[in-house]
């Protein structure tokens, strides 16, 4: 894939050099990746993919190499928002005339928006390895704390359940007719207060040196900070719970198929990866 913008060709303007790789880039983003290229962590590099556009701060589809320092706005809130796909041995001929109660189905298993599941053992059971970690954060920032409602249940509940805005569950047919399913999803409310507060502490860290910079949404921490280590630890966490509701939503939707559609096997998993991340 070509790039088809470069900006500041040469470091020695002050700002690392900006790759595009989209046709085109409405002015504010364009203005919020020069923002970004000139902060002094940025390394080497900045590239804007083809879904660049204007994000809160930090330009939204960027990837931002840095030397021992993390944008938490970068991330944001969605933390380890990503996709999973399956494909299943179904084809389009096996398929009802109608997929109104499959639709309706689905519906019904999986939460959406703030919506989440009971509280039941089976779920716990579930999110026991990921318990340890969430439980330092709480106690190291209680301020998470105040920024969920039952704390210690919500981000158990909302496992295997569906965000709002662009996230979805999508059944479609690839090239070949098969049957594939797609889902699209984050940490929940659990990510969001995560980023929510790493944020807030950014830009607190850096209070006394505002004046020197072109978005104080662009506020860091850098290596030797304790936020620093701390921000990798949660991202982390945030990171693997994603993973994990993902993995549960897409066995609610498919134990839908086998209750509404003929039976089935699957053939693949195509993707399970994030795309805000932190690495």
């Amino acid at each position: 894939m070509p790039v088809k913008i470069v900006l500041h060709k040469s470091a020695r303007s002050g700002s690392v050099p900006v790759k595009i790789y989209a046709d085109e880039v409405e002015p504010d983003a364009l203005q919020q990746l020069k923002n970004i290229a000139q902060l002094p962590i940025v390394h080497s590099h900045l590239v804007a993919m083809l879904n660049v556009q204007l994000g809160n701060g930090a330009v939204v589809g960027s990837v931002i190499s840095t030397l021992s320092a993390v944008i938490s706005s970068a991330v944001r809130v969605d933390i380890g928002c990503g996709m999973n796909a399956v494909q299943t041995s179904l084809h389009a001929h096996q398929l009802p005339d109608n997929l109104k109660a499959l639709r309706e189905a689905i519906e019904v298993k999986v939460p959406i928006g703030p919506g989440r599941h009971k509280m039941i053992s089976a779920r716990e059971s579930a999110c026991k390895l990921l318990a340890p970690g969430v439980d330092r954060l709480f106690e190291k920032y209680p301020g998470l704390l105040k920024k969920l409602r039952q704390p210690q249940k919500t981000w158990v509940t909302q496992v295997g359940t569906l965000d709002g805005g662009n996230h979805s569950i999508e059944i479609f047919l690839d090239e070949s007719n098969a049957v594939r399913v797609i889902l699209h999803s984050g940490s929940r409310a659990i990510g969001n207060a995560i980023g929510q507060h790493f944020i807030q502490l950014a830009r607190r860290d850096m209070a006394g040196r505002m004046h020197n910079m072109l978005d104080k949404d662009l506020s860091y921490c850098s290596g030797g900070n304790p936020h620093f280590d701390d921000y990798i630890e949660a991202v982390n966490w945030a990171q693997e719970c994603s993973r994990l509701n993902r993995q549960k939503r897409m066995r609610l939707v498919l134990n839908c198929f086998k209750a509404h559609l003929p039976k089935f096997t699957l053939m693949s998993e195509a993707i399970n990866c994030h795309h805000n991340y932190v690495v």
